[in-house]
C-alpha cells in the first residue's frame, strides 16, 4: 500500500510541476495604456503635477472677507451700523426723538465692532487654512502623487495586463504589466487582434500567446474590419461610440432647453469601472450601448438644479430636520432634477452648472440618488468649481444609475421612520406587542424536541423489559 502511495505522490508532484513551468514560460497578454498613451506618465490638466490648486474659497490672498456675525448682517470692513443710532451716533429717547449728547450703545461713532474678525474685516480663509492654496481634488492626480507622477493605472509600465494571467488577481504594479520578448499585445478586443512585442508572428492567432489568444483564428483581424464599419455607424439620433470601446470619451449633450437652464456635460471613463463593470461594459453590443448613452443623455439634457417634485421637497425637509439642521440649506441639502429613469450598468461622469449663490461652496459636498423604489444611495463626494463668490459653479460626481439626486454638506442619516411604524406606536402607546412570533416558533420547536426524546425513552424503556 505504501508504495502506491509513494508513486502516486511522485506523479502528482512532477505534474504540478510541468503545469508551474508552462505557467511559467507562457507569454503574457497586455495592451497599451490607453490612459497615459504608453508613456506611463500622468500629467494633471488642473494643478499641472504640483498637487496643489489656488484655493477657491480665498482666490490664493490666504485671507478671506469677513462674513459677519449670525444675525447682525453684512460686516462693513470689520464693523457694523449701530442698531440704536442707525448710523448716526446721535442719542435718541425711548420714543426715538433726538436729543443732546451721542449714543450710548456706540459712543457717537456710530458703528460697532464686528466680534468675528474684532474690526479687521478679514478673517483666515477656513478653506484653505490661511494657505492660499488646496490639494488637487482630481482623484487621479491625487494616486499618480503617491507614485512619484507615474500614471496610477499602469504604474509607468506604459502596459495594461488583460490576460494570462487574468486580472485583477495580476494586478498593474508596474512589475507584472511589463512587456517582455515574445508577450502579446492586444490593439483590438473584440477580435483580440495585436502583435508580438519584440517582434514575431503579429496576427489575432497569438500563436506565441495563451490559450486564450491562440483559439482565436486568423481572420480575425479580417472580422475586425468588418465589425468596426457595421458598427460604428449607429443612427444619426443615437450616440457616437469611440473606435476603441477602452478610450474615455464625452458624449455632447447639448444646450441647455427650455425644460433645462442648465448647461450639463456627460463622460464616460473606463478607469472608474470596476473590474465587473469593465467586463459588461465591454460585452454590450454596440446598438445597446449606444442606445443606453443616448437614453442617458436625454436625461441628463433634462437637469434643472433646484428643482424637486412635492414629494421630494418634503423628503429633503424631513431629512434636514431627522439630522439637526433648521432647515435643507443649512446643510447644503440642494436637490439635483433629473427627469426620467435609466440603469446603465456602470458608471458615468455627470457635470452640472449651477445658477450664482444656488448652492454654497466652501466644505465637502456629497451627492445622494434616490432610486425610484424610494431607496436612498450615498454616491459619494463631488468634485466642484465655484464663483468668485465661493457659490458652487460646476458640480460632478459619478453615477451607474439615474433617477433624482440630492445634495448635503455631510454623510446624513438618511432612513426615516415609516408613518405606520409612527402611527402604530401612538396608538398603542410605544408599547411593544405582547409575545413575538418568533418567540411562539422557538417554543414549539423546543416543545417538539422534548417529545422526541421522551418518546425515545419510553421505547428504549419497552424494549428492555
Amino acid at each position: 500500500m505504501k508504495k502506491y502511495i509513494g508513486r502516486f505522490l511522485t506523479v502528482l508532484f512532477l505534474l504540478l510541476t510541468v503545469t508551474a513551468a508552462s505557467f511559467a514560460v507562457s507569454a503574457k497578454e497586455l495592451e497599451e495604456c490607453y490612459h497615459c498613451n504608453r508613456t506611463g506618465k500622468y500629467q494633471c490638466g488642473t494643478c499641472h503635477n504640483t498637487g496643489t490648486v489656488v484655493c477657491d474659497g480665498c482666490g490664493g490672498k490666504v485671507k478671506s472677507v469677513c462674513p459677519g456675525e449670525s444675525g447682525k448682517g453684512k460686516c462693513n470692513k470689520g464693523y457694523y451700523t449701530c442698531p440704536s443710532c442707525n448710523g448716526d451716533g446721535k442719542c435718541r429717547t425711548g420714543d426715538g426723538e433726538i436729543t443732546e449728547g451721542s449714543c450710548g450703545n456706540c459712543g457717537g461713532s456710530g458703528k460697532k465692532e464686528c466680534w468675528n474678525c474684532h474690526g479687521a474685516g478679514e478673517i483666515i480663509c477656513d478653506r484653505c487654512g490661511g494657505k492660499g492654496k488646496c490639494e488637487c481634488q482630481i482623484g487621479d492626480c491625487k494616486l499618480a502623487k503617491k507614485i512619484g507622477w507615474k500614471c496610477p493605472y499602469c504604474n509607468g509600465a506604459g502596459y495594461l495586463l488583460v490576460g494570462n494571467p487574468m486580472p485583477p488577481a495580476a494586478r498593474n504594479d508596474g512589475v507584472q504589466n511589463v512587456p517582455v520578448k515574445g508577450d502579446y499585445i492586444v490593439t483590438n478586443n473584440h477580435s483580440w487582434a495585436g502583435y508580438t512585442y519584440g517582434g514575431g508572428t503579429a496576427n489575432a492567432g497569438g500563436e506565441t500567446t495563451s490559450s486564450r489568444a491562440s483559439d482565436k483564428q486568423d481572420s480575425a483581424v479580417e472580422s475586425s474590419a468588418n465589425d468596426t464599419t457595421e458598427t460604428k455607424t449607429p443612427a444619426p439620433e443615437m450616440t457616437l461610440l469611440p473606435e476603441n470601446r477602452n478610450t474615455d470619451f464625452d458624449i455632447a449633450v447639448g444646450e441647455p432647453t427650455a425644460s433645462s437652464q442648465a448647461a450639463v456635460a456627460l463622460r464616460v471613463e473606463t478607469g472608474k469601472m470596476s473590474a465587473q463593470e469593465q467586463r459588461y461594459y465591454a460585452g454590450l453590443s454596440e446598438e445597446t450601448l449606444a442606445q443606453v448613452l443616448t437614453n442617458v443623455k436625454a436625461i441628463v439634457a433634462s437637469s434643472t438644479p433646484g428643482k424637486a417634485e412635492p414629494e421630494t421637497y418634503e423628503l429633503l425637509q424631513k431629512l434636514a430636520a431627522q439630522n439637526g439642521y433648521e432647515n435643507p440649506q443649512e446643510g447644503k441639502i440642494f436637490p439635483l432634477y433629473f427627469e426620467g429613469h435609466q440603469e446603465i450598468g456602470f458608471p458615468v461622469r455627470v457635470t452640472v452648472s449651477l445658477e450664482k449663490g444656488a448652492l454654497s461652496g466652501g466644505s465637502d459636498i456629497y451627492v445622494y440618488h434616490i432610486a425610484q423604489s424610494g431607496e436612498i444611495e450615498l454616491m459619494g463626494k463631488a468634485e466642484y468649481g465655484t464663483y468668485e463668490d465661493g457659490s458652487v459653479e460646476s458640480l460632478s460626481f459619478y453615477t451607474s444609475s439615474f433617477s433624482t439626486f440630492f445634495t448635503a454638506d455631510k454623510e446624513i442619516a438618511t432612513e426615516l421612520p415609516s408613518v405606520d411604524e409612527n402611527d402604530s406606536a401612538s396608538k398603542d402607546g410605544g408599547k411593544q406587542p405582547g409575545f413575538p412570533i418568533g418567540n411562539l416558533i422557538a417554543v414549539a420547536a423546543v416543545l417538539v424536541a422534548a417529545g422526541v426524546i421522551v418518546a425515545v425513552v419510553l421505547k428504549k424503556k419497552k424494549a428492555g423489559r
